[in-house]
């Protein structure tokens, strides 16, 4: 979790989340939930977890760059333009991370209108 808490700021408080293992995409707008998300999924597949912002995916996916982490902690925040462009992308990110065997926290913003079509942590 060294990649994504790398200031004071960035500490959480774990929530323990019902039925991680089953998933291989959970999202969550409070970083608790996702964090605690990324950290056992981490520990399932005892790999370092993988820090990305929206910004950063979706620049990974439009240079169609490999993306091979086993664990991504994935923070999405509003980005300018179309709104179904921008979560299409972020969407694309996580579904080849996940073909290539990866699994994915995302923490969408509070500030952030996107919904994404995998399922909630809670």
């Amino acid at each position: 979790m060294r990649n994504v808490l790398k200031e004071k700021s960035d500490a959480f408080e774990y929530k323990d989340v019902k039925d991680v293992e089953k998933h291989n995409v959970l999202w969550s707008r409070n970083p608790d939930i996702a964090k605690s998300v990324a950290l056992r999924f981490a520990l399932d597949k005892n790999a370092e977890v993988t820090a990305y912002t929206s910004n950063v995916a979706m620049d990974l996916v439009v240079r169609k760059e490999e993306m091979n982490a086993p664990v991504v902690y994935l923070h999405v925040t509003k980005a300018v333009g179309d709104a179904d462009a921008i979560i299409g992308m972020i969407e694309s990110f996580v579904d080849i991370t996940v073909s290539n065997g990866g699994k994915v926290a995302v923490y969408i913003d509070k500030m952030c209108p996107y919904k994404l079509k995998y399922p909630k942590a809670e």
